[in-house]
């Protein structure tokens, strides 16, 4: 800049000088033409001057433009890297929630698992201590036992008939005398007497209790049912002239209930009987009866059929049948 300064003011100066020297010049009426050096160089300058200026703005709007691409590459990488962190940010919380869920489950699980075999172990617990319960009973009872059962296998030694009965015949005449203290005594002891004809049955009219006492009833065994029946009038014929009977369904066993009989000894006098009930239903007896002296009747492949007194109507004597699931219950219901 200081070098076109001064080219420019001697540029000026030489200008300055010419115009003089054509104004004295024109006074002498002789004309002299400018130097061509002094336009060329202006010339010269002017066009430096515009290259310079060209330059300075290429590089200008060059700079510009950089900025502005930097600019936009800058916002470009913002944004990417903003989205690579949404990205992972969004797919911690899945992969945290799945993790957390994951577990939930697993715990729950566990938890459950463990829980079932709570209950498993408290219920084996119970039955353990049912167990002991019946062993320390049987235990202690043991003596008194063991003597009540050498009295019942014994029963038919310590009634003798002919030390307390006797008989005489006479033409057209039978007496039969008894020793009633004697006979009250083995009454007493025994329970029961019955006075029947040698094809007759003898059923047993003592009182059944109606339900299951565990103090003086010992549960000897259990038997599954199918179907139970019992022969009773129907309902239908009641006023007829002529009864009509059928087979009416007592209980049956289903997929979810199960159905069996129970022989339970009392402690008292010993006798057996028969005890219908069904799972999870204790209460409820849809027979009860003592075994009944009658033999059992096969009335079919897998059904037996007898006659008993049961506790329902105790002054009747009723068929019933029974089915069981195979040949094994139905053997094992006729050895009991």
């Amino acid at each position: 800049q200081v070098v076109f300064v001064s080219e420019m003011s001697q540029e000026n100066e030489e200008t300055s000088t010419a115009n003089n020297n054509n104004v004295e010049d024109s006074n002498h009426d002789v004309q002299v033409e400018a130097p061509a050096t002094a336009t060329h160089g202006r010339k010269h300058v002017y066009e430096e001057l515009m290259k310079e200026k060209e330059f300075i703005t290429k590089r200008m709007d060059a700079m510009h433009a950089t900025l502005s691409k930097l600019d936009s590459d800058a916002k470009e990488t913002e944004t990417s890297i903003n989205a690579a962190f949404d990205s992972l940010v969004s797919s911690a919380e899945q992969r945290k929630r799945r993790l957390l869920h994951d577990l939930e489950t697993r715990v729950l699980a566990s938890k459950a698992e463990a829980l079932q075999h709570i209950e498993s172990m408290t219920k084996y617990q119970r039955k353990l201590t049912e167990m002991e319960q019946t062993y320390l009973a049987f235990t202690n009872d043991d003596e008194k036992r063991v003597t009540d059962e050498k009295d019942i296998l014994s029963m038919p030694q310590q009634f003798e008939h002919n030390a307390h009965a006797s008989i005489t015949y006479e033409p057209r005449r039978i007496d039969f005398s008894f020793d009633l203290k004697e006979t009250e005594t083995q009454l007493e002891r025994f329970g029961h007497l019955s006075i029947t004809r040698n094809d007759e049955a003898m059923y047993d009219s003592t009182r059944v209790p109606p339900f299951v006492d565990g103090d003086h009833d010992r549960l000897l065994t259990t038997v599954p049912i199918q179907k139970l029946y019992r022969w009773t009038l129907k309902s239908s014929n009641q006023d007829t002239t002529a009864p009509m009977y059928v087979w009416k369904s007592v209980a049956a066993a289903a997929e979810h209930t199960k159905c069996a009989i129970h022989f339970y000894q009392n402690l008292e006098n010993y006798k057996i009987r028969m005890v219908g009930k069904t799972d999870g239903d204790s209460d409820a007896l849809f027979m009860n009866q003592w075994v009944s002296p009658t033999a059992l009747a096969e009335k079919e492949p897998l059904v037996w059929l007898w006659t008993a007194l049961d506790a329902d109507d105790p002054a009747t004597v009723t068929r019933w049948c029974c089915r069981f699931h195979n040949h094994d219950v139905f053997n094992d219901f006729s050895s009991q």
